[in-house]
Formats: C-alpha cells, sequence, structure tokens
C-alpha cells in the first residue's frame, strides 16, 4: 500500500513540474523567437543563406543530440495516464 501511494504522489509531482517546465519551454521559445527573426536576415546577408543555415545546423544538431543523451529525456512516458488510471492527476488536485 505504501509504495502504491508514493507513486501517486509522485505522479502528481511529475505532472505539476512537467506543467511548470512546458510553460516555461513555451515562454523561453516563443520569446526567442523575434530575436531569430530580426538575426536571421542581417546574418545571411552578411554571410549568404547557405553558410547560415550550415551555422544554424552545426549548433542546432548537436544541441538535439546532446538532449538525447540524457536519461531523462529519453525516458519520457508518450502519453499522459489515461483518466481512469490510479496515477492520473485531476486537475486542481494536489
Amino acid at each position: 500500500m505504501r509504495t502504491r501511494a508514493g507513486s501517486r504522489a509522485a505522479a502528481r509531482a511529475w505532472a505539476r513540474a512537467g506543467g511548470i517546465g512546458s510553460s516555461y519551454d513555451y515562454m523561453l521559445s516563443a520569446g526567442l523567437m523575434p530575436l531569430g527573426l530580426v538575426l536571421a536576415g542581417p546574418v545571411s546577408e552578411a554571410l549568404g543563406v547557405y553558410p547560415t543555415l550550415y551555422a544554424m545546423s552545426a549548433v542546432a544538431i548537436p544541441a538535439a543530440l546532446a538532449l538525447l543523451c540524457v536519461p531523462a529525456v529519453r525516458c519520457l512516458p508518450a502519453r499522459p495516464p489515461a483518466a481512469d488510471s490510479p496515477d492520473a492527476v485531476t486537475p486542481g488536485s494536489r
């Protein structure tokens, strides 16, 4: 019984943390989009379109591969628990 209650508490904690992390991720992504749009034109004008794309790829691909090296990222669940699952978190429950 103790393990089951612990897993429910852990599921609730992860759900709350995931929501916070998702919010920060979206805020950072949406916040940096204008900066990328402002910089893309002058950089591609100075370096050329293809060198700019190659430079972006040289940064983005290693960053994505580095994220894949983190075990917690590779073990993320594909879907949230079903609503009738004992580990499901209902909105507003803490």
